[in-house]
């Protein structure tokens, strides 16, 4: 009826402890985890811990390490995002796109910060240049409903495919006018259309296994080993719904989530997956779906 929307993501387990994902981009598996740990156990832990880089530039490391020299690029929020970010990642063989918020170390912040954007869709940006001339990394800045602050070196700001909304308006400003429903149009950058398409990619595997799935609400316990078990458990059945869906109907229809996870559960209570196939000792009674042995 056009009333306003609000949607709210839950990104952290309820129960359990705060866990950072690296996902696929396009079926959105969960594909690696880290638990958070104290700055103490950090720096001794995490394999790529490097005092010269940013915590979130280390973390980062760790999550696409699997994928080193892969050229993949590499979608991450501001929690990771910064130039060292982009610099590490490119010596490592991936390209990277990230969101500037708080990291702006090296970053023309306030030179971006300064410019005028003429409205929605219009954007300006900074190259970095190597030693030989070429460039090697991008700064931007995009207007959305507000500025949003890129680095990049993976695309730049070529034109992307603009994005389509459907939005009402009141542009009728006498007494009880209708409002109306108008689509809005805005240009993108290449940058800006890859990052938006996968950027939600985790939160939605979030809202899938807390709200939709919910075994960490119905399996309430108090102990830490076992909140993150389940935590870890409902990632894996997620990721086999959504392994199913890629595989079985890759075009996007297919059967719903609860529908999935009940099948699922029946199979895995009513299995016989610890039973071994045994020979029978009499050698005449042969198991169902062999044929005749023939000895010479």
């Amino acid at each position: 009826m056009g009333l306003p929307c609000y949607v709210a993501i839950d990104c952290k387990p309820e129960n359990g402890c705060e866990i950072q994902n690296a996902a696929c981009g396009q079926s959105g598996i969960m594909l690696r985890l880290k638990l958070v740990k104290t700055a103490a156990e950090e720096s001794t832990t995490t394999q790529v811990h490097d005092e010269h880089l940013l915590h979130g530039t280390n973390v980062l490391k760790f999550l696409v390490s699997p994928w080193s020299f892969s050229g993949r690029i590499v979608c991450a929020d501001s929690y990771f995002a910064s130039v060292g970010a982009a610099e590490e990642l490119k010596r490592n063989g991936l390209k990277f796109i990230g969101v500037v918020k708080t990291a702006t170390k090296k970053y023309p912040m306030a030179y971006l910060q300064a410019l005028e954007l003429q409205g929605r869709g219009d954007r300006r940006g900074l190259v970095a240049r190597d030693a030989e001339g070429r460039p090697s990394l991008i700064a931007c800045v995009w207007m959305d409903r507000e500025r949003r602050y890129f680095i990049s070196n993976a695309h730049g700001l070529a034109p992307g495919t603009p994005y389509v909304r459907k939005r009402w308006r009141q542009l009728d400003q006498t007494l009880n006018a209708d409002p109306v429903r108008q689509t809005l149009v805005v240009e993108q950058p290449k940058l800006a259309e890859v990052y938006y398409d996968v950027c939600g990619k985790i939160d939605q595997h979030n809202r899938d296994r807390q709200d939709t799935l919910g075994v960490e609400r119905k399996l309430v316990t108090t102990k830490w080993d076992k909140r993150v078990g389940l935590s870890i458990f409902s990632m894996i059945v997620v990721n086999t719904y959504r392994m199913y869906m890629g595989l079985t109907y890759p075009r996007g229809e297919g059967r719903s989530q609860k529908l999935f996870y009940e099948q699922l559960a029946e199979e895995l209570i009513l299995n016989k997956y610890d039973a071994a196939m045994r020979m029978p000792r009499n050698s005449n009674e042969l198991p169902t779906g062999w044929g005749t042995v023939l000895q010479q």
